[in-house]
């Protein structure tokens, strides 16, 4: 599922954010509620809360969702750590060439 954002901040901003996985549906004295509980594809503690009327569903498989997830926020698989140059306990100074 992907959600639909609020407001966008800036022009060039995505109108929809996610793929996310639904968790559940919230209850309501009523019964079921319009709320949507869902969860990031990459990160099961990051929840968010969207009205059912703004998520659209996402056709492609979890693996494809993942990579998009991690595409979004500029997220990459390290390989190999080749080269730590610094202080270890420095960020500031820490240099650290990967594949």
């Amino acid at each position: 599922m992907t959600g639909q954002s609020d407001l966008r901040t800036h022009k060039l901003e995505l109108n929809r954010h996610g793929p996310y996985k639904v968790v559940e549906q919230e209850e309501s004295l009523e019964g079921m509620s319009n709320i949507v509980v869902v969860q990031d594809v990459n990160d099961s503690s990051a929840r968010h809360k969207f009205h059912r009327s703004t998520l659209y569903p996402f056709t492609g498989t979890l693996q494809e969702a993942q990579e998009l997830a991690r595409i979004d926020r500029q997220e990459y698989r390290l390989q190999k750590v080749l080269r730590v140059v610094g202080n270890t306990a420095d960020r500031e100074t820490l240099k650290v060439n990967v594949r």
